[in-house]
């Protein structure tokens, strides 16, 4: 079994957010839990810079992102993708993110931001065949079917309907295009639910609060 590890997003900010804080938990819950130590495919995507607001002065700074040699040194990863802050989204660059995989021989991409703590092992209760969702986001999935789109784990074998989804996506013009939450709605279009898996049946949770990981911003 090949697995593959697509960590996305900010991984710095001075005084708000530093993926070094926990990093030894994080490798531990994300990367360690799962047994095959020689298949393991590291890459990641994250911003050569990251960006201050001074409301006083109403401008902002751009400073260069000072981890990126430790960030290299601690996950090995096989690519590395640096973006411009500027004009970036959530969902922009998490589907740059997939397009690295679209060649990799990998079994299955387990996918996560950086600023995170993971309170359990994030290989508890997947279905490898399907696409893993950490759980539904609350009230908001009854309403708009939202999930929590800080994790997801995606078989190889569904990645090219994944990215297709997050096209469609990026394509609506709402104000949700700058957020993942809606991705199961764009799924439907290319995949049966019969293929998507909840780690967790839990109605209560959200992606800014709950029982299984905490944001470290």
């Amino acid at each position: 079994m090949k697995i593959g590890f697509n960590f996305v997003g900010i991984s710095y900010e001075k005084d708000k957010r530093d993926w070094r804080i926990e990093k030894e938990a994080f490798k531990k819950q994300v990367i360690d839990c799962w047994d095959n130590s020689n298949n393991k495919i590291i890459k990641l995507t994250t911003y050569k810079q990251y960006s201050t607001h001074n409301n006083n002065l109403n401008e902002s700074a751009r400073w260069y992102n000072p981890t990126i040699d430790e960030l290299l040194d601690f996950f090995k990863p096989k690519d590395l993708l640096l973006l411009n802050v500027e004009n970036s989204s959530q969902i922009k660059t998490f589907l740059q993110s997939l397009l690295l995989w679209e060649f990799e021989d990998v079994d299955f991409i387990v996918c996560s931001r950086f600023d995170i703590k993971y309170n359990v092992p994030v290989n508890n209760n997947v279905d490898l065949n399907k696409i893993n969702f950490l759980f539904r986001e609350g009230k908001w999935w009854t309403e708009r079917r939202y999930i929590c789109d800080n994790f997801f784990i995606i078989p190889k074998k569904f990645l090219e309907s994944f990215t297709k989804a997050m096209h469609l996506h990026l394509k609506k013009n709402s104000w949700d295009c700058i957020n993942i939450h809606p991705i199961y709605n764009y799924l439907l279009f290319f995949l049966d639910e019969n293929n998507f898996h909840f780690m967790y049946n839990d109605m209560n949770s959200y992606s800014h609060h709950n029982p299984y990981y905490t944001l470290l911003r």
